[in-house]
């Protein structure tokens, strides 16, 4: 992600294309630097919900969606 210079990546539904999360260099920061473990190489979902974790979701889907923004007017 750093050499591509993007902080975060949005997770969306593979058929409908819904978002369903965004993954920040943060979040995964948070669970695989501490530990040393090889949590980044579990499959994206569990990886989420451990992200999620934290704020109370039980399923990797963010508990409050960020606000919407349309490529013709601001935030």
């Amino acid at each position: 992600m750093s050499e591509q210079g993007v902080s975060s990546v949005a997770v969306v539904h593979p058929e409908t294309g819904d978002l369903l999360s965004a993954v920040s260099v943060t979040d995964i920061a948070k669970l695989v630097a501490p530990s040393q473990s090889k949590k980044i190489t579990m499959q994206l979902g569990q990886f989420i919900a451990l992200i999620k974790a934290p704020a109370g979701s039980q399923d990797g889907v963010d508990r409050y969606p960020g606000k919407p923004a349309f490529l013709t007017k601001g935030f």
